[in-house]
């Protein structure tokens, strides 16, 4: 990420790139995983537009 684009990024934006850079490769892998489990979750809730039809398991 270059100055320009890091300068574009809104406040909530920056601060989360600022803490990923901070986290050890274990910490990264963590955060991933919660986050793509927290994706499914709320595909399977169809809170996301693009949620699978109700039943359906979420695609990982």
């Amino acid at each position: 990420m270059t100055d320009d684009e890091f300068a574009a990024l809104d406040m909530n934006e920056r601060d989360f790139a600022i803490r990923w850079v901070k986290m050890s490769d274990d910490e990264q892998a963590s955060f991933c995983r919660g986050l793509l489990a927290a994706i499914e979750i709320l595909q399977r809730l169809g809170v996301l537009d693009d949620a699978p039809p109700s039943g359906e398991p979420a695609a990982a």
